[in-house]
C-alpha cells in the first residue's frame, strides 16, 4: 500500500481556503538514474466509456437539479446532482498533457536528472478501489469509491538507463453540486491527478508516484470563465510542486 507522506499545502494561494495536496509515494528513485526515456503522458479518460462515474474525467462538469439518492450500479446506494452537463474534454485533454509533459520536463531539470524525450507508448496502470472512508468524504470533489493504481510492467527495452511514465488520472472544474457519494455536496473548484512510474530496462517498474489536488472556493459556487481557470492554474502550480518533490 502506499505510504502517505502528507498532505501539503503548496503555492501561493489567493484566496481563504487553501487547496489540499496529497502525495503517495510507493518507492524512491534510485540513487542512479542515468538517462531517462520521458514518454509523452497519457489520459486515463481515453480508456474508459464512463470516465466521470470512473474517477479518471477530464474536462469541465457542471452539476444541475439539486441532487438524488439511488442505487447506481455495482457503487450501491450513492448522493449526486440530478443532471451533470460535461463539456470541454478535448480542450482539457490538450491542456493536461501539456501541462504533465512540462511538469515531468521541469521536474526532472530542477532535481538535475538526464532526461531525453520518447516515442509514445501504450501502458495503462491498474486500479484497485480502495475500501473504506476518507476524512473529506462528506464534501470533498472526487467521486466515490476512491481508488489507488498500480504501475503495470512494460516490453523490456534497450537505449536508455530508466523509462519514465506519466498518467494524467484526472484534471476538471465545476460548480458547486453533488459528485457521487458526497452527501454534503461540494464548492465550485478543480481537481487533478497525476500518476507517475519509473522502469529499468527489464521493463519491470522501480519507483511509482501518486500525486492528487485539488482546490475549492470558500464562497464561490456558480464560477465565471476566468475563475475556472484561475483554479486549474492553482492545481496545476500545486501538481508541479509536489511532482518535483516526488522526482528527487
Amino acid at each position: 500500500m502506499s505510504a502517505l507522506i502528507g498532505a501539503l499545502l503548496l503555492g501561493g494561494c489567493i484566496y481563504k481556503e487553501l487547496p489540499d495536496t496529497n502525495l503517495a509515494i510507493e518507492r524512491e528513485l534510485p540513487k542512479e538514474l542515468g538517462t531517462v526515456l520521458l514518454v509523452p503522458p497519457l489520459v486515463m479518460a481515453t480508456q474508459s466509456t464512463e470516465a466521470f462515474m470512473d474517477g479518471v474525467y477530464v474536462g469541465n462538469v457542471v452539476h444541475g437539479g439539486g441532487y438524488v439518492q439511488e442505487a447506481v450500479g455495482d457503487y450501491g446506494q450513492q448522493t449526486h446532482s440530478v443532471e451533470f452537463t460535461f463539456s470541454a474534454q478535448e480542450n482539457y485533454a490538450g491542456i493536461a498533457v501539456n501541462f504533465a509533459q512540462t511538469a515531468m520536463q521541469q521536474s526532472l531539470s530542477e532535481n538535475e536528472a538526464a532526461f531525453e524525450l520518447a516515442p509514445p507508448e501504450s501502458a495503462w496502470p491498474v486500479k484497485t478501489p480502495l475500501r473504506g472512508t476518507h476524512p473529506a468524504d462528506g464534501s470533498d470533489n472526487v467521486n466515490l469509491p476512491r481508488f489507488t493504481l498500480m504501475p503495470p510492467e512494460i516490453p523490456a527495452w534497450t537505449g536508455g538507463d530508466h523509462k519514465l511514465f506519466s498518467w494524467v488520472v484526472s484534471y476538471y472544474s465545476h460548480n458547486a453540486g453533488w459528485f457521487y457519494g458526497q452527501h454534503m455536496g461540494s464548492k465550485a473548484g478543480a481537481r487533478g491527478r497525476v500518476f507517475w512510474a519509473l522502469y529499468e530496462p527489464s521493463g519491470k517498474p522501480v519507483a511509482w508516484a501518486d500525486v492528487d489536488s485539488r482546490y475549492l472556493y470558500s464562497k464561490v459556487f456558480q464560477p465565471n470563465s476566468a475563475q475556472t481557470e484561475d483554479a486549474l492554474i492553482q492545481v496545476e502550480k500545486q501538481l508541479t510542486e509536489a511532482l518535483t518533490q516526488s522526482l528527487r
